[in-house]
């Protein structure tokens, strides 16, 4: 598999402070192996996806702990989570917090508060084991986006055309059912807090694999 380039929708989300980062890959995806080479060349930033049993660009120990992470399928519904609307893709906003004219809302819909002044938001984090909450992950960062409400929905949108297109067969696993540290130090800001996330998608009829992986904290 060879590493592809980014999208100009996911370079726009990681200039304004997106916590997620993605890869790309195209060529032979298929079989649950070369999902775990996938993250591989995504942890390392390789150009391209090993394909040979005994040969990884992860130090060896962090190796073969990927090697027994266990996969998760998910429907888009569950990958896209609780700060989703699964009927239309728009973003949620999870928590509470008092919005000029309308009061105090608990996860309002983002066209709810399009050109409306809201203060403080408090809000929880999913849990470290919970599967999916990609839309979560996009949107509430520790540190918020440096974008307006409408335009974090419209790179999601965009970004969603890329990673799960329209009518498009996909499979979507999520690795982090067991702790991601020792898989790579990466993840070792994440597990503060704010989660701990790592995803893969592929799409057989276009030969792509798709990684992101997300961690981060305050």
């Amino acid at each position: 598999m060879w590493r592809q380039p980014l999208p100009a929708s996911i370079e726009r989300f990681q200039n304004s402070g997106g916590a997620l980062e993605y890869s790309v890959f195209l060529g032979d995806c298929n079989g649950l192996e070369t999902h775990r080479r996938a993250i591989d060349a995504h942890l390392t930033n390789a150009a391209i996806a090993a394909d040979h049993d005994d040969t990884w660009t992860l130090p060896a120990d962090q190796a073969t702990y990927l090697q027994t992470l266990e996969e998760r399928e998910l429907t888009p519904e569950q990958f896209f989570g609780d700060s989703c609307d699964p009927v239309d893709r728009m973003l949620i906003r999870q928590g509470s917090g008092d919005v000029k004219g309308l009061g105090r809302l608990t996860n309002p819909r983002y066209g709810t508060l399009y050109g409306r002044k809201f203060g403080s938001w408090g809000f929880g984090v999913p849990g470290h084991k919970q599967a999916g909450q990609y839309a979560f992950a996009f949107a509430q960062p520790p540190y918020s986006l440096r974008m307006s409400l409408e335009e974090t929905q419209s790179c999601f949108s965009a970004i969603n055309d890329v990673i799960l297109p329209a009518g498009e067969p996909a499979v979507i696993f999520d690795w982090s059912a067991k702790d991601l540290v020792p898989l790579d130090p990466y993840f070792e800001a994440g597990a503060e807090w704010w989660g701990m996330f790592l995803f893969t998608i592929h799409h057989p009829s276009l030969s792509q694999m798709i990684v992101i992986s997300g961690s981060s904290t305050d």
